[in-house]
């Protein structure tokens, strides 16, 4: 979304997703952007193949930008194959969440990145060394807009009293996925150790996946179903951060997340693992805490912020290199052409 509006001026923008629901779908095209759905490349590969390969041919692209995960590779190798002059693989995570034969192919593949692309950028650098460990590569931060999350405490009243949340109600947000590496299921204990020793406290999810059945049933199998809001995909995150109280960020592994970055320009405390890349930490209230021995250091944290609420008009990331606004010159010279630019994520 960073990079629609930071290139939206220059470039004719094309975000393609293989999801029938693509987040944030109406918001993208308000920017002007247009939102292609392809076929998933897992279960109908030809397909996949076959239409980005048309749309390429039809598009007169000047530029590919790849956010990725894992080192794929088929996209960049026929965007050189039709043409396309500048071609940018970014890297965005520091380990495998895929099983074992993608990361036989990731550790295979990515040592050809550089033979199909021409720009290697990286969020940090623990996805760096995962993406590209022989290799040049840039720093090319994920960047918001600060503004846009700013705390403002009228946003927080209306969006607490649109949930139905009591003023003495503490709230933990944890946004993200639902998958495994996310580790749902810990904010769940972390919740119900809460609710043991007498806080009234409430939990909200705000992601789906392919873990939204098994942590739906764990909710109910804990009784923690009037103090856990599974919300879904939302389109309110920046209000949902302003009703919080504290952003918890338990994932087993992860290269430098959005709402991590999110969660500090709302003024939040964020409580995050410590598998958890280190250049999240940039200003704001972070917490970094082991989950490999329980959640009791974690309900001592927020027990502690429960008795000494934070400072939410601290905004860290202002000016800093996340800044989307004071970073949009340099991200648009790293495009360095102009025409059409597709996003492949």
């Amino acid at each position: 979304m960073t990079a629609v509006r930071a290139l939206r001026e220059d470039y004719d923008i094309t975000v393609l997703t293989t999801s029938p629901a693509p987040a944030r779908r109406g918001e993208l095209e308000q920017l002007g952007a247009r939102v292609v759905r392809l076929p998933s490349p897992t279960r109908h590969p030809v397909r996949y193949l076959e239409s980005l390969l048309l749309l390429l041919h039809r598009g007169d692209f000047q530029v590919v930008w790849m956010n990725h995960c894992i080192a794929h590779l088929h996209e960049l190798a026929l965007a050189r194959a039709m043409g396309v002059p500048r071609r940018i693989f970014h890297a965005h995570q520091s380990a495998n969440m895929f099983g074992v034969g993608h990361g036989i192919v990731h550790r295979l593949q990515r040592r050809f990145i550089p033979l199909f692309a021409d720009g290697c950028f990286a969020c940090d650098e623990e996805a760096a060394r995962w993406f590209f460990p022989h290799t040049t590569w840039t720093f090319v931060p994920n960047m918001i807009d600060p503004e846009i999350f700013a705390f403002d405490p009228r946003r927080r009243r209306v969006k607490r009293e649109e949930l139905g949340i009591a003023d003495d109600t503490t709230v933990m947000i944890h946004v993200g996925r639902l998958a495994p590496e996310k580790n749902q299921r810990f904010s769940l204990e972390l919740l119900a150790e809460l609710r043991g020793r007498g806080h009234e406290v409430l939990l909200l999810m705000c992601g789906d996946g392919t873990d939204a059945i098994r942590l739906h049933k764990e909710i109910v199998n804990r009784g923690l179903q009037n103090n856990a809001l599974m919300l879904g995909t939302r389109d309110d995150i920046p209000d949902l951060f302003q009703a919080a109280d504290v952003a918890v960020l338990p994932s087993w592994f992860e290269g430098l997340p959005y709402v991590g970055l999110e969660a500090q320009c709302s003024g939040l405390p964020l409580l995050v693992s410590n598998r958890v890349g280190r250049g999240l930490g940039v200003g704001g209230q972070v917490y970094w805490l082991d989950i490999g021995h329980g959640v009791d250091d974690w309900v001592n944290c927020v027990e502690q912020l429960i008795d000494k609420p934070s400072d939410r008009f601290h905004n860290p990331i202002l000016g800093t290199r996340f800044d989307a606004g004071a970073e949009q010159k340099r991200f648009r010279s790293l495009a360095d052409r102009t025409g059409h630019l597709p996003t492949l994520n």
